[in-house]
């Protein structure tokens, strides 16, 4: 098992980097035919080593509670894997979408 990412604005990968330097693979919906030629010419090691990786960062990483001290070391300003990926400046291809908060305007998806 290897997973895959397909999207069409903005992959939504909480540990990006990792994930896409060692455990699955992310790509647009255009990219797919690609990625599919890609994994055909992958060899059965290849496959095996990314297959060991998911499970070596299973519980760190991808269970419940590894995701909670994921985002518990974010918020205290702690070490982490977790990345902030700001959002697209649309939702579906639609318009920016805001809401007002007192005075401010809060874009949907803000990353801070």
């Amino acid at each position: 098992f290897i997973p895959v990412h397909v999207y069409t604005d903005v992959p939504f990968i909480p540990f990006r980097t990792l994930f896409e330097n060692d455990i699955g693979f992310a790509v647009q919906v255009d990219e797919l035919p690609a990625l599919l030629r890609r994994l055909v010419g992958m060899t059965d090691a290849e496959f095996e080593k990314r297959e060991a990786t998911v499970r070596s960062y299973y519980q760190s990483h991808f269970s419940l509670h590894g995701v909670a001290q994921h985002m518990i070391s974010l918020m205290l300003g702690l070490g982490h894997d977790l990345e902030c990926e700001a959002m697209p400046h649309s939702i579906r291809d639609a318009s920016k979408q805001s809401q007002a908060y007192g005075n401010e305007k809060f874009y949907v998806g803000d990353c801070v």
